[in-house]
């Protein structure tokens, strides 16, 4: 992880979640998962899902093309739960259109790009931080 990425200040949790979707973009490129779960809380339903639908897209021998995700326009609330640092980090995130490409032709699915205002809960973990929730935001 990126040295700026485990800073528990505004700066800090930006380059945290900037460093998790390049995490995520990767594992939808590759298949391999277990870097989304190490930066992932227990209980992160969003962060499980993801890691859900690429490993069957992979098991299933199939490739995920596309799906890019990029973020913009980021801010950054901060505050502490006794010696906790918690940050909501809520960004404009773009994603380029991710398709499903399964072995044969019946099976592949196609996602439209999409621009969605996302808030992704961090919770202090040691030196660093951990994604305990990601949400649509309002």
């Amino acid at each position: 992880m990126p040295a700026p990425a485990k800073a528990h200040t505004k700066a800090g949790a930006k380059a945290f979640v900037r460093h998790f979707v390049s995490v995520v973009n990767y594992a939808e490129h590759t298949g391999d998962t277990p870097a989304i779960s190490a930066l992932s809380a227990e209980g992160c339903t969003g962060c499980s899902a993801g890691v859900r639908t690429v490993s069957k897209v992979y098991k299933a021998g199939g490739r995920i093309v596309g799906g890019d995700s990029t973020l913009q326009n980021s801010t950054v609330e901060l505050g502490w739960a006794g010696q906790v640092a918690i940050a909501h980090v809520t960004a404009s995130v773009k994603s380029t259109v991710e398709i499903h490409d399964y072995p044969g032709d019946n099976r592949d699915t196609r996602r439209p790009a999409t621009a969605t205002r996302t808030r992704f809960l961090l919770m202090q973990d040691g030196d660093g931080w951990r994604v305990a929730q990601i949400e649509a935001a309002s």
